[in-house]
């Protein structure tokens, strides 16, 4: 999943939707969290800091909600500049914070007892439900920390402090970053490479330079490193990707070194900056598979599930995404234009557009004759059938 799919669909369902941007709800604070100076002796001395802490993270968000979901690459006073400059999404829990959520504030506290030079922050995101907030639903909890640079408070993320001591590997151009326990296979990392290779050449893209691969045995853990500590949907994610930052994120031991399917986002991404998510998914899920099963055995999952859902229509993935299948689905679509057409056919419908209009005359024209397009009702007849097929 690529940037506006970096976290799990639960997490991202009000991100970008929104006709306007939404104020964030008011920053609330648990039991404990006190930000007056200490008043009495006895009371710690690292109180101190905390009040210019939670402003800045107050300003902090009030900026990332006011962006309405535009955020990934957004400049700002509140992080750290040396962060900012070292990757263009600095901030890898920004799409955890949907506009309307509420943000509760249950921690801040040094990273190290003793040591004032570095506050940790956990924040705990909730939906309030109806328009009298009486409904909560907990959402995400995030961890920041907050450091000096420039003489002031600002912000940190967590990547580099919880991954700081795990193991590297250097395998071609892949340096794997792998949680302490894991038994590091070489050959399968390098199976990895070479599939990368192959899929560069073949689209006629450049073959990755570099990429850090974060290594871990759990959608839990991966989140986790991202600064993501608890959300409820984590085991339905293994994998995200961030290619201005030459990150991957993989959280399925089935996958390991070799996440194809993250792979191909990273590989494709020259090609997929404007390309329909049904056309990235799916060509992703086509070459490398989905939530830990290969490409042949996701499809012939997704043929049962059909089977069991006969209302099911190529037009349902448009109207309900990834309640129907929207990775196979869109999977079997690839599958079709690159058998009417091969990978010039399959670059083509990646260069077709975002919208669903366009995707749609995209498809007529690759799945018809020369000369001759085919209508949409051929087109989703072909699709079901090939589908059916597997």
């Amino acid at each position: 999943m690529i940037l506006t799919r970096l976290l799990p669909l639960t997490l991202l369902a009000a991100l970008g939707c929104a006709d306007a941007p939404r104020p964030a709800q008011a920053l609330r604070f648990a039991a404990g969290i006190d930000t007056l100076p200490p008043r009495a002796w006895g009371e710690s001395e690292w109180k101190a800091p905390v009040a210019a802490i939670v402003r800045a993270w107050n300003a902090y968000r009030d900026e990332r909600v006011a962006a309405n979901g535009q955020w990934p690459t957004h400049r700002t006073a509140m992080w750290s500049l040396a962060e900012q400059e070292a990757r263009p999404i600095y901030d890898l829990t920004f799409a955890v914070d949907a506009p309307g959520l509420r943000a509760i504030l249950l921690d801040v506290r040094p990273t190290v007892v003793g040591d004032t030079s570095e506050f940790m922050l956990r924040v705990l995101y909730t939906d309030p439900g109806g328009a009298g907030g009486d409904s909560v639903t907990p959402y995400a909890i995030t961890r920041t920390y907050a450091v000096r640079e420039g003489g002031r408070w600002v912000l940190s993320a967590a990547l580099p402090r919880l991954t700081r001591d795990w193991e590297r590997q250097q395998v071609g151009p892949i340096q794997y970053v792998v949680q302490p326990g894991h038994r590091f296979d070489r050959t399968r990392a390098e199976t990895a490479v070479a599939f990368a290779d192959s899929l560069a050449d073949a689209f006629g893209v450049p073959r990755l330079d570099s990429l850090t691969y974060y290594l871990t045995d759990s959608p839990t853990e991966m989140y986790r490193i991202m600064g993501v500590d608890w959300n409820p949907v984590a085991p339905s994610g293994a994998g995200q990707v961030f290619p201005p930052n030459h990150q991957l994120f993989s959280g399925d031991p089935r996958f390991g070194e070799a996440h194809r399917h993250e792979l191909t986002h990273a590989v494709l991404e020259p090609l997929s900056a404007h390309a329909h998510g049904l056309v990235t998914e799916g060509l992703a899920t086509w070459l490398g598979g989905t939530i830990g099963a290969s490409p042949a055995a996701t499809l012939h999952l997704y043929a049962g599930y059909l089977r069991a859902h006969p209302k099911v229509t190529l037009d349902s993935l448009f109207a309900s995404s990834y309640d129907v299948g929207y990775r196979p689905g869109g999977a079997i679509l690839c599958e079709l234009v690159y058998a009417n057409g091969g990978v010039p056919a399959l670059k083509a419908l990646l260069h077709a557009g975002a919208k669903d209009s366009v995707l749609r005359v995209a498809l007529d024209s690759l799945l018809g004759a020369p000369n001759h397009p085919a209508t949409w009702a051929d087109v989703a007849a072909r699709w079901r059938r090939a589908a059916l097929a597997h």
